[in-house]
Protein backbone atom coordinates (compact mmCIF):
# COMPACT_ATOMS: atom_id res chain seq x y z
CA UNK A 1 0.00 0.00 0.00
CA UNK A 2 1.78 3.39 -0.92
CA UNK A 3 2.12 5.32 1.82
CA UNK A 4 4.38 7.67 3.50
CA UNK A 5 6.84 6.33 5.52
CA UNK A 6 5.90 8.96 8.41
CA UNK A 7 2.11 7.99 7.76
CA UNK A 8 2.85 3.87 8.12
CA UNK A 9 4.82 4.76 11.55
CA UNK A 10 1.58 6.27 12.85
CA UNK A 11 -0.72 4.22 12.07
CA UNK A 12 1.54 1.23 13.37
CA UNK A 13 2.01 3.56 16.73
CA UNK A 14 -1.67 3.55 16.84
CA UNK A 15 -2.52 -0.28 16.27
CA UNK A 16 0.36 -0.70 18.87
CA UNK A 17 -1.60 1.66 21.50
CA UNK A 18 -4.72 -0.09 20.62
CA UNK A 19 -3.33 -3.59 21.59
CA UNK A 20 -1.58 -2.20 24.75
CA UNK A 21 -5.62 -0.38 25.39
CA UNK A 22 -7.06 -3.87 25.38
CA UNK A 23 -4.07 -6.28 26.26
CA UNK A 24 -3.98 -3.78 29.58
CA UNK A 25 -7.69 -3.76 30.14
CA UNK A 26 -7.57 -7.75 29.67
CA UNK A 27 -4.49 -8.31 32.35
CA UNK A 28 -4.94 -5.91 34.93
CA UNK A 29 -7.89 -7.59 36.47
CA UNK A 30 -5.90 -10.14 37.38
CA UNK A 31 -3.94 -7.46 40.00
CA UNK A 32 -7.31 -6.47 41.97
CA UNK A 33 -9.07 -9.90 42.20
CA UNK A 34 -8.74 -9.62 45.77
CA UNK A 35 -10.44 -6.30 45.97
CA UNK A 36 -13.33 -7.39 43.41
CA UNK A 37 -13.64 -10.68 45.93
CA UNK A 38 -13.59 -8.16 48.77
CA UNK A 39 -16.12 -5.32 47.67
CA UNK A 40 -18.89 -8.10 45.59
CA UNK A 41 -18.19 -10.47 48.59
CA UNK A 42 -17.76 -13.46 46.45
CA UNK A 43 -14.71 -16.24 46.61
CA UNK A 44 -11.12 -15.53 44.98
CA UNK A 45 -12.08 -18.71 42.69
CA UNK A 46 -15.05 -16.85 41.66
CA UNK A 47 -13.70 -13.45 41.13
CA UNK A 48 -11.03 -15.55 39.20
CA UNK A 49 -13.76 -16.10 36.74
CA UNK A 50 -13.40 -12.55 35.16
CA UNK A 51 -10.31 -13.33 34.40
CA UNK A 52 -10.50 -16.95 32.93
CA UNK A 53 -13.78 -16.76 31.31
CA UNK A 54 -12.54 -13.98 29.35
CA UNK A 55 -9.73 -16.31 28.15
CA UNK A 56 -11.58 -19.13 27.24
CA UNK A 57 -14.08 -16.71 24.87
CA UNK A 58 -10.84 -15.44 23.43
CA UNK A 59 -9.63 -18.74 22.85
CA UNK A 60 -12.77 -19.98 20.92
CA UNK A 61 -13.40 -16.96 18.98
CA UNK A 62 -10.17 -16.51 17.85
CA UNK A 63 -10.28 -18.70 14.66
CA UNK A 64 -13.73 -17.91 13.91
CA UNK A 65 -14.64 -14.51 14.53
CA UNK A 66 -11.24 -12.32 12.42
CA UNK A 67 -12.16 -14.44 9.29
CA UNK A 68 -16.27 -14.58 9.33
CA UNK A 69 -15.52 -10.44 9.52
CA UNK A 70 -12.67 -10.23 7.23
CA UNK A 71 -14.77 -9.04 4.10
CA UNK A 72 -16.29 -6.63 6.20
CA UNK A 73 -14.14 -2.90 6.66
CA UNK A 74 -11.07 -3.38 9.32
CA UNK A 75 -11.32 0.15 10.73
CA UNK A 76 -15.01 -0.17 11.34
CA UNK A 77 -14.64 -3.34 12.77
CA UNK A 78 -11.82 -1.89 15.17
CA UNK A 79 -13.62 1.00 16.49
CA UNK A 80 -16.30 -1.11 17.02
CA UNK A 81 -14.24 -3.75 19.42
CA UNK A 82 -12.53 -0.39 21.09
CA UNK A 83 -15.62 1.29 21.70
CA UNK A 84 -17.27 -2.08 23.53
CA UNK A 85 -14.02 -2.18 25.89
CA UNK A 86 -15.10 1.38 26.61
CA UNK A 87 -18.87 0.59 27.21
CA UNK A 88 -17.42 -2.20 29.51
CA UNK A 89 -15.16 -0.22 31.61
CA UNK A 90 -17.82 2.37 32.11
CA UNK A 91 -20.40 -0.18 32.44
CA UNK A 92 -18.20 -2.09 35.25
CA UNK A 93 -16.93 1.06 37.05
CA UNK A 94 -20.94 1.63 38.30
CA UNK A 95 -22.25 -1.87 38.18
CA UNK A 96 -22.83 -3.72 42.38
CA UNK A 97 -23.86 -7.15 41.04
CA UNK A 98 -21.05 -9.32 40.17
CA UNK A 99 -23.44 -11.46 37.75
CA UNK A 100 -23.73 -8.32 36.21
CA UNK A 101 -20.04 -7.04 36.47
CA UNK A 102 -18.96 -10.29 34.73
CA UNK A 103 -21.61 -10.07 32.27
CA UNK A 104 -19.94 -6.56 31.28
CA UNK A 105 -16.22 -7.93 31.61
CA UNK A 106 -16.98 -10.84 28.72
CA UNK A 107 -18.59 -8.32 26.48
CA UNK A 108 -15.78 -7.40 24.79
CA UNK A 109 -14.02 -10.55 25.15
CA UNK A 110 -15.89 -11.68 21.80
CA UNK A 111 -14.51 -8.86 19.56
CA UNK A 112 -10.56 -8.90 21.42
CA UNK A 113 -9.46 -11.09 19.27
CA UNK A 114 -10.68 -9.37 16.07
CA UNK A 115 -9.39 -6.05 17.28
CA UNK A 116 -5.75 -7.90 18.06
CA UNK A 117 -5.54 -9.90 14.64
CA UNK A 118 -6.79 -7.14 12.30
CA UNK A 119 -4.41 -4.92 14.25
CA UNK A 120 -1.74 -7.37 13.17
CA UNK A 121 -2.76 -7.96 9.79
CA UNK A 122 -3.50 -4.28 8.78
CA UNK A 123 0.57 -3.63 9.99
CA UNK A 124 1.29 -6.37 7.48
CA UNK A 125 -1.03 -4.70 4.78
CA UNK A 126 0.84 -1.28 4.73
CA UNK A 127 3.98 -2.60 4.55
CA UNK A 128 5.61 -3.19 1.05
CA UNK A 129 7.39 -6.15 1.92
CA UNK A 130 8.28 -8.81 4.15
CA UNK A 131 11.05 -7.40 6.17
CA UNK A 132 9.26 -4.65 6.41
CA UNK A 133 5.89 -6.42 7.44
CA UNK A 134 8.24 -8.11 10.70
CA UNK A 135 9.41 -4.96 11.71
CA UNK A 136 5.63 -3.41 11.77
CA UNK A 137 4.16 -6.71 13.35
CA UNK A 138 6.99 -6.66 15.71
CA UNK A 139 6.33 -3.42 16.79
CA UNK A 140 2.47 -3.90 17.38
CA UNK A 141 3.30 -6.77 19.51
CA UNK A 142 5.47 -4.63 21.65
CA UNK A 143 1.69 -2.88 22.23
CA UNK A 144 0.46 -6.79 23.81
CA UNK A 145 3.28 -7.02 25.68
CA UNK A 146 3.59 -3.25 27.27
CA UNK A 147 -0.10 -4.01 28.02
CA UNK A 148 0.83 -7.41 29.49
CA UNK A 149 3.69 -5.91 31.57
CA UNK A 150 1.76 -2.56 33.03
CA UNK A 151 -1.77 -4.30 33.21
CA UNK A 152 -1.10 -5.75 36.65
CA UNK A 153 1.11 -2.77 38.46
CA UNK A 154 -0.80 -0.31 36.83
CA UNK A 155 -4.33 -1.47 38.48
CA UNK A 156 -2.64 -2.01 41.44
CA UNK A 157 -1.30 1.31 41.88
CA UNK A 158 -4.62 2.81 40.82
CA UNK A 159 -6.54 0.64 43.55
CA UNK A 160 -4.50 1.51 46.26
CA UNK A 161 -5.03 5.01 45.62
CA UNK A 162 -8.49 4.91 45.41
CA UNK A 163 -10.78 1.99 44.42
CA UNK A 164 -12.28 -0.59 41.64
CA UNK A 165 -14.60 2.05 40.44
CA UNK A 166 -10.98 4.46 39.47
CA UNK A 167 -9.32 1.43 38.18
CA UNK A 168 -12.04 1.05 35.48
CA UNK A 169 -12.84 4.18 35.00
CA UNK A 170 -8.86 4.61 34.22
CA UNK A 171 -8.96 1.82 31.70
CA UNK A 172 -12.12 3.39 29.99
CA UNK A 173 -10.17 7.12 29.89
CA UNK A 174 -7.23 5.02 28.32
CA UNK A 175 -9.30 3.19 25.71
CA UNK A 176 -11.53 6.29 24.92
CA UNK A 177 -8.38 8.22 24.03
CA UNK A 178 -7.13 5.14 21.26
CA UNK A 179 -10.60 4.84 20.52
CA UNK A 180 -10.57 8.74 19.19
CA UNK A 181 -6.95 7.87 17.96
CA UNK A 182 -8.23 5.20 15.95
CA UNK A 183 -11.18 7.25 14.51
CA UNK A 184 -9.03 10.55 13.37
CA UNK A 185 -5.77 8.42 11.91
CA UNK A 186 -6.83 4.78 10.73
CA UNK A 187 -7.50 4.48 7.77
CA UNK A 188 -10.45 2.33 5.37
CA UNK A 189 -8.76 -0.98 4.42
CA UNK A 190 -10.75 -3.95 3.34
CA UNK A 191 -8.27 -6.98 2.18
CA UNK A 192 -9.62 -7.70 -1.70
CA UNK A 193 -7.44 -10.91 -1.40
CA UNK A 194 -9.18 -12.06 1.60
CA UNK A 195 -10.71 -15.88 1.26
CA UNK A 196 -13.94 -16.63 1.81
CA UNK A 197 -14.62 -17.98 5.03
CA UNK A 198 -15.61 -21.74 3.82
CA UNK A 199 -12.04 -21.49 2.41
CA UNK A 200 -10.63 -20.15 5.60
CA UNK A 201 -12.65 -23.32 7.79
CA UNK A 202 -11.06 -25.51 5.08
CA UNK A 203 -7.70 -23.99 5.53
CA UNK A 204 -8.21 -24.37 9.89
CA UNK A 205 -8.00 -28.13 9.67
CA UNK A 206 -5.03 -28.69 7.26
CA UNK A 207 -2.44 -31.10 8.96
CA UNK A 208 0.33 -27.62 8.87
CA UNK A 209 -1.95 -25.64 10.16
CA UNK A 210 -3.09 -28.31 13.10
CA UNK A 211 0.50 -28.97 13.74
CA UNK A 212 1.35 -25.30 14.04
CA UNK A 213 -1.62 -24.65 16.79
CA UNK A 214 0.37 -27.63 18.71
CA UNK A 215 3.87 -26.32 18.29
CA UNK A 216 2.33 -22.53 19.44
CA UNK A 217 0.70 -24.27 22.28
CA UNK A 218 3.89 -25.68 23.40
CA UNK A 219 6.24 -23.31 23.08
CA UNK A 220 3.50 -20.67 24.94
CA UNK A 221 2.65 -23.13 27.16
CA UNK A 222 6.59 -23.30 28.46
CA UNK A 223 6.89 -20.03 28.73
CA UNK A 224 3.70 -19.25 30.24
CA UNK A 225 3.51 -22.25 32.45
CA UNK A 226 6.77 -21.04 34.65
CA UNK A 227 5.84 -17.25 33.91
CA UNK A 228 2.91 -18.32 35.88
CA UNK A 229 4.87 -19.34 39.15
CA UNK A 230 7.56 -17.10 38.89
CA UNK A 231 6.69 -14.96 41.71
CA UNK A 232 5.95 -18.14 43.71
CA UNK A 233 9.45 -19.39 42.47
CA UNK A 234 11.48 -16.52 43.30
CA UNK A 235 10.14 -16.41 46.96
CA UNK A 236 9.92 -19.83 47.91
CA UNK A 237 13.35 -20.99 45.88
CA UNK A 238 15.03 -17.71 45.83
CA UNK A 239 13.97 -16.71 49.00
CA UNK A 240 13.51 -13.07 47.52
CA UNK A 241 11.98 -10.12 49.11
CA UNK A 242 8.86 -8.99 47.65
CA UNK A 243 9.80 -5.85 46.66
CA UNK A 244 12.85 -7.50 44.70
CA UNK A 245 10.40 -10.42 43.07
CA UNK A 246 8.41 -6.83 42.23
CA UNK A 247 11.54 -5.27 40.29
CA UNK A 248 12.58 -8.76 39.09
CA UNK A 249 9.03 -9.44 37.18
CA UNK A 250 8.95 -5.63 35.93
CA UNK A 251 12.78 -6.63 33.88
CA UNK A 252 11.19 -9.70 33.02
CA UNK A 253 8.17 -7.30 31.30
CA UNK A 254 10.23 -5.12 30.11
CA UNK A 255 12.83 -7.56 28.64
CA UNK A 256 9.87 -8.84 26.39
CA UNK A 257 8.82 -5.73 25.33
CA UNK A 258 12.53 -5.63 24.22
CA UNK A 259 12.15 -9.37 22.32
CA UNK A 260 9.40 -8.13 20.30
CA UNK A 261 11.75 -5.40 18.84
CA UNK A 262 14.51 -7.83 18.32
CA UNK A 263 12.41 -10.63 16.66
CA UNK A 264 11.22 -7.69 13.81
CA UNK A 265 14.73 -7.89 12.34
CA UNK A 266 15.72 -11.37 13.26
CA UNK A 267 11.89 -12.72 11.26
CA UNK A 268 12.84 -10.37 8.60
CA UNK A 269 16.45 -11.79 8.36
CA UNK A 270 16.39 -15.47 8.28
CA UNK A 271 13.43 -16.89 10.34
CA UNK A 272 13.94 -20.14 9.34
CA UNK A 273 17.06 -20.55 12.07
CA UNK A 274 14.67 -18.09 14.56
CA UNK A 275 12.22 -21.34 14.29
CA UNK A 276 15.00 -23.97 15.15
CA UNK A 277 17.08 -22.06 17.34
CA UNK A 278 14.94 -20.19 19.37
CA UNK A 279 13.23 -23.25 21.45
CA UNK A 280 16.89 -25.26 21.56
CA UNK A 281 18.75 -21.46 22.69
CA UNK A 282 15.54 -21.35 25.38
CA UNK A 283 16.21 -24.85 27.09
CA UNK A 284 19.42 -23.03 28.41
CA UNK A 285 18.25 -20.38 31.04
CA UNK A 286 15.74 -22.22 32.15
CA UNK A 287 18.16 -25.37 33.10
CA UNK A 288 20.98 -23.23 35.04
CA UNK A 289 18.36 -21.32 37.03
CA UNK A 290 17.32 -24.67 38.21
CA UNK A 291 20.19 -25.78 40.06
CA UNK A 292 21.64 -22.11 40.53
CA UNK A 293 18.60 -20.26 41.87
CA UNK A 294 19.85 -18.24 44.60
CA UNK A 295 21.67 -15.44 43.34
CA UNK A 296 20.23 -12.45 42.93
CA UNK A 297 22.72 -11.26 40.25
CA UNK A 298 22.52 -14.64 38.06
CA UNK A 299 18.86 -14.21 38.90
CA UNK A 300 18.44 -11.04 37.52
CA UNK A 301 20.90 -12.17 34.70
CA UNK A 302 18.53 -15.19 33.44
CA UNK A 303 15.25 -13.45 33.78
CA UNK A 304 16.40 -10.87 31.65
CA UNK A 305 17.27 -13.53 28.97
CA UNK A 306 14.05 -15.28 29.48
CA UNK A 307 11.83 -11.98 29.28
CA UNK A 308 13.85 -11.11 25.84
CA UNK A 309 13.52 -15.20 24.79
CA UNK A 310 9.57 -15.11 25.51
CA UNK A 311 9.33 -11.79 23.36
CA UNK A 312 10.93 -13.34 20.45
CA UNK A 313 9.16 -16.23 20.74
CA UNK A 314 5.84 -14.44 20.60
CA UNK A 315 6.61 -13.27 17.33
CA UNK A 316 7.93 -16.46 16.50
CA UNK A 317 4.65 -18.11 17.12
CA UNK A 318 2.32 -15.86 15.38
CA UNK A 319 5.14 -15.96 12.21
CA UNK A 320 4.45 -19.96 12.41
CA UNK A 321 0.84 -19.47 11.96
CA UNK A 322 1.01 -16.51 9.56
CA UNK A 323 3.47 -18.76 7.09
CA UNK A 324 1.20 -21.58 7.30
CA UNK A 325 -1.95 -19.81 6.55
CA UNK A 326 -0.22 -17.34 3.98
CA UNK A 327 -3.65 -16.12 1.89
CA UNK A 328 -5.84 -16.18 5.20
CA UNK A 329 -3.92 -13.54 7.52
CA UNK A 330 -6.90 -13.13 9.35
CA UNK A 331 -7.63 -16.36 10.10
CA UNK A 332 -3.72 -16.95 11.22
CA UNK A 333 -3.83 -14.27 13.76
CA UNK A 334 -7.05 -15.11 14.86
CA UNK A 335 -5.33 -18.77 15.30
CA UNK A 336 -2.63 -17.37 16.67
CA UNK A 337 -4.31 -15.81 19.61
CA UNK A 338 -6.35 -18.91 20.51
CA UNK A 339 -3.06 -21.11 20.61
CA UNK A 340 -1.09 -18.76 23.00
CA UNK A 341 -4.37 -18.40 25.08
CA UNK A 342 -4.08 -21.84 25.17
CA UNK A 343 -0.92 -22.77 25.33
CA UNK A 344 -1.41 -19.94 28.84
CA UNK A 345 -4.06 -22.28 30.31
CA UNK A 346 -2.53 -25.90 29.44
CA UNK A 347 1.21 -24.51 30.83
CA UNK A 348 0.16 -23.24 33.58
CA UNK A 349 -2.22 -25.96 34.68
CA UNK A 350 0.79 -28.41 34.00
CA UNK A 351 3.13 -26.18 35.63
CA UNK A 352 0.69 -26.29 38.79
CA UNK A 353 0.10 -29.83 38.29
CA UNK A 354 4.19 -30.15 38.70
CA UNK A 355 3.96 -28.55 41.13
CA UNK A 356 1.60 -30.25 43.66
CA UNK A 357 3.08 -33.16 43.20
CA UNK A 358 7.15 -32.20 43.39
CA UNK A 359 7.38 -28.63 44.64
CA UNK A 360 7.88 -25.05 43.54
CA UNK A 361 10.82 -25.91 41.67
CA UNK A 362 9.68 -28.42 39.43
CA UNK A 363 7.38 -26.17 37.51
CA UNK A 364 10.70 -25.50 35.47
CA UNK A 365 10.68 -29.45 34.69
CA UNK A 366 7.28 -28.52 33.11
CA UNK A 367 8.97 -25.71 30.93
CA UNK A 368 11.79 -28.10 29.85
CA UNK A 369 9.68 -30.75 28.67
CA UNK A 370 7.22 -28.74 26.67
CA UNK A 371 9.75 -26.93 24.89
CA UNK A 372 11.49 -30.68 23.92
CA UNK A 373 8.10 -31.79 22.57
CA UNK A 374 8.10 -28.21 20.68
CA UNK A 375 11.65 -29.19 19.22
CA UNK A 376 10.72 -32.65 18.24
CA UNK A 377 7.71 -31.25 16.54
CA UNK A 378 9.67 -28.56 14.64
CA UNK A 379 12.37 -31.40 13.77
CA UNK A 380 10.22 -34.09 12.34
CA UNK A 381 7.73 -32.07 10.95
CA UNK A 382 8.39 -31.94 7.15
CA UNK A 383 6.71 -28.37 6.72
CA UNK A 384 9.25 -27.10 8.79
CA UNK A 385 12.03 -28.89 7.21
CA UNK A 386 11.23 -27.53 3.75
CA UNK A 387 11.13 -24.04 5.27
CA UNK A 388 14.85 -23.90 5.30
CA UNK A 389 14.85 -23.88 1.64
CA UNK A 390 12.11 -21.93 0.52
Amino acid sequence: MELSKNRKNLLVLILALGTFGVTNTEMGIMGILPIISRQYNVSIATAGGLVSYFALIIAICGPFLPALLARFNKKKIMLLAIGLFVVSCLASAFITDFKLLLLARLLPAFLHPVFVSYAMSTAALIADNNAESSRFVSRVFMGVSAGMVLGVPLANLIASLGSFRLVMLTFAAINTLILIACAVYLISIKDQNTQSFKAQMKALIQPQTLIGIVTIICLNGAVFGFYSYLSDFLEKVSLLSAVVISALLLVYGLANVLGNGLAGSLLASNPHKVLVDLPIVMLVPYLIIYFLNQNLFLSFILILIMGTFAGIDQNLNQYIMNDALKESPDLANGLFITGANLGTTFGSMIAGKFITTWGTKSSLLATEILLVIAIVIIMLNPYFKKKKNS
